[in-house]
C-alpha cells in the first residue's frame, strides 16, 4: 500500500477480503461516476476492462516464446488469484500452439485456493472464511466470472502452497544457484517457482506432472519486491541490494 499511495493514490480500507473490496469499489464507482480500473468482473459491471487487462498479460507470452528460441516448452506454472494471469496465459498458448501447448498448471495459496476448489467442482466455488495470506496479491475467495470459460478447460493442474513456501521460495531466488543469476520476487511473485520447487522435491508430485529431467519448464513472476519492508524482512536484504548483486 505504501508504493501505491506514493503515486498520490488514497487508500480506503474496508472490512472483508479482496473480492469484498471489489464489491466496493465497484459500487462506489457506479455511484461516482468513476472509471473502474480491475482485473476481474466479479463485483459485476462491465467486463472490458478487465478483457483489456487480460489482454496486456499476454504480452509476457510473446516474450518467453522468443527468449525460448524455439524449444518446446512443456510446462508453465502460473500464480493464481482471480484467474486472470492464468486464463491469459493459458488461452494465448492454446491460440497459438493448439494441442502442442505446454501443460498449465496453476498456484495458489492454500489459504485461498478458489480455482482449485472451482476446477474441482467444475464450477466456480468461493473459498469460505478468512482468505488472508502471505501471498497477499493471490488472496482471492472468487474466480474472476471473465476467466471462468477459459480456466475450465486450459488449466491442467493445481498446486496449493502452504504459507512458509513462499518466504522460503523469495529467499532462494534471492541467492541465485549456480549461474542462474539473483532474483527479485515477492510474496506473490515467487509463488509460481514455490509451486515448481515443491513438485520437484516430491516424487509423487513429479511423476504426476511428467516431470522429468526432459522438462522444459516456465514459471511466471508476476511481481517484483511490491513491499519493500517485507522483502527486507524476509530476504535479509533490500531488493536494489539483490538487484546490484545480480548485476
Amino acid at each position: 500500500m505504501p508504493e501505491i499511495a506514493r503515486y498520490g493514490a488514497r487508500i480506503v480500507r474496508i472490512e472483508g477480503s479482496y473480492d469484498d473490496s471489489v464489491r466496493a469499489c465497484a459500487s462506489q464507482s457506479q455511484a461516482n461516476g468513476w472509471h473502474l480500473v480491475a482485473d476481474t468482473n466479479s463485483g459485476g459491471g462491465d467486463a472490458a476492462v478487465p478483457a483489456m487487462v487480460m489482454q496486456g498479460y499476454t504480452v509476457m507470452v510473446d516474450e518467453f516464446l522468443a527468449q525460448s528460441k524455439g524449444a518446446r516448452l512443456t510446462h508453465v506454472f502460473i500464480p493464481g488469484g482471480v484467474g486472470g494471469v492464468a486464463a491469459s496465459i493459458a488461452g494465448h498458448l492454446w491460440e497459438l500452439q493448439g494441442p502442442a501447448r505446454p501443460r498449465i498448471v496453476v498456484v495458489e495459496p492454500q489459504k485461498a485456493d478458489c480455482i482449485y476448489r472451482s476446477i474441482a467442482a467444475g464450477e466456480p466455488v468461493p473459498v469460505p472464511g478468512d482468505v488472508n495470506t502471505f501471498m497477499a496479491c493471490l488472496a482471492a475467495g472468487e474466480v474472476s466470472p471473465l476467466v471462468w470459460p477459459i480456466l475450465k478447460y486450459a488449466v491442467d493442474d493445481v498446486l496449493t502452497l502452504p504459507e512458509d513456501a513462499a518466504p522460503a521460495a523469495m529467499r532462494a531466488l534471492a541467492e541465485g544457484s549456480g549461474d542462474d543469476p539473483a532474483v527479485v520476487a515477492g510474496e506473490s511473485g515467487c509463488a509460481a517457482t514455490a509451486g515448481l520447487i515443491a513438485a520437484a522435491l516430491d516424487p509423487g508430485l513429479r511423476h504426476d506432472l511428467g516431470l522429468d529431467s526432459s522438462s522444459v519448464i516456465v514459471t511466471i513472476g508476476s511481481e517484483g519486491a511490491t513491499d519493500a519492508e517485507t522483502y527486507r524482512q524476509v530476504v535479509g536484504r533490500s531488493a536494489e541490494e539483490v538487484e546490484a548483486r545480480a548485476a
